[in-house]
Parts: structure tokens; sequence; C-alpha cells
């Protein structure tokens, strides 16, 4: 009884720290939309491509909340992964651009991103074994 308990009480704080995750991602995200708009002049070539990378960011966040609702979704799950994990290279890579690898926008960007990679790919693993269990 008092495993079942902890168990369940694991997935809740689980869950929450993967919407923390989220949270943390979108507020980069809004953070990098804001710049666009406050930095570069609309219409020219890099305003539409740092729009595009927010709207990129928002499309990871909504991926992840979608996985976080719906754990059973393999798509979704994998999809989530994937962009995410190209979304810390990404980050990664204008860091180096910047000539500052430990710049902290970058790191926002790479730490949530790479958290919820790595949370999806629990996630993804564990279901798995659920799966392959119930087919034996």
């Amino acid at each position: 009884m008092i495993i079942a308990v902890l168990i369940i009480i694991w997935g809740m704080l689980m869950r929450a720290f993967e919407f923390g995750l989220c949270v943390l991602l979108a507020l980069a995200g809004l953070g990098h939309l804001t710049g666009t708009f406050l930095f570069y002049t609309a219409g020219t070539d890099i305003f539409v491509w740092s729009l595009s990378a927010s709207a990129f960011v928002f499309a990871i966040v909504f991926l992840h909340a979608v996985r976080i609702l719906r754990p059973e979704d393999a798509l979704i799950g994998n999809a989530a992964i994937v962009f995410s994990l190209i979304w810390v290279a990404l980050a990664f890579l204008f860091a180096l651009a910047e000539g500052n690898p430990a710049d902290p926008r970058a790191l926002m960007h790479i730490a949530a991103s790479g958290g919820l990679a790595i949370t999806a790919l629990r996630q993804r693993t564990r279901c798995a074994q659920g799966v392959s269990k119930r087919r034996s």
C-alpha cells in the first residue's frame, strides 16, 4: 500500500517537473520572440529566421505538453525527443557562433530542451517496456 502511494506521488512529481520544463522553455521562447521584435527590423531575413526559431520552440513546448498528457502516444513522444535534441544542437551552435559557449540565453534553451528530451526518452522507454510485457 505504501509503495503504491509513493509510486503515485513520484509520478505526480515527475509530471509537475516536466510541465515546469515546458514553462521554462516557453519563457525562453517568449524571450526569443521579444528579442526578435526589439532588435531586428521587420521583414529582414534575420527577423524571419528568428521568428521561425521562436515558432519552433513553441511547437516543441506544445509537443511535450501533449506528450505528458498522452504518454501512450509513441509518435508524439518520438517527435518530441527528436525535435528537442535538434533544438539543443541549434542552441549550442548559436552559443558557439556568439563566441560564448556559456551564453545564458543558449543555456536556458539547452537545459529545458535537454531535460524534456531526457524525460521523454525515459517515458518512451518505460512505455515500450510496458507494451513488451503485455505482449508476452
